[in-house]
């Protein structure tokens, strides 16, 4: 249950470090991009845009963040919504919470049947 639980909060925290208000995020927005960090978003997109997007995708990853522009940042949102890499993500999240709900009832139904 945990695991699950925990993954679905990870990619719910990487949506909204895309889409999430600064004000109610409490955090950078696009700060995941600026950093360059792995994310199921990002190896969705990786996994889903022409090889040219894909080359100029992992130059914009490998260079640190003093040397990405904002430009590349917005072009990369553009690529994220176009392949719907933000949308895959949320089923993503919805699944394994699902699943963790699952499993909790699961192991409260046999600790209950013990108890």
């Amino acid at each position: 249950m945990g695991w699950y639980f925990g993954a679905a909060f990870q990619i719910q925290d990487d949506i909204l470090n895309l889409t999430g208000d600064r004000r109610k995020y409490g955090k950078e927005i696009a700060g995941d991009l600026w950093e360059g960090r792995r994310t199921l978003i990002l190896i969705h997109l990786l996994k889903h845009c022409s090889p040219g997007e894909r080359a100029s995708l992992r130059n914009f990853l490998a260079r640190p963040r003093q040397n990405r522009s904002a430009a590349e940042v917005k072009c990369v949102y553009g690529l994220l919504a176009r392949q719907k890499s933000v949308d895959y993500a949320r089923r993503a999240a919805r699944q394994l919470a699902g699943a963790a709900l699952l499993e909790g009832v699961g192991s409260f139904a046999r600790v209950a049947r013990f108890g």
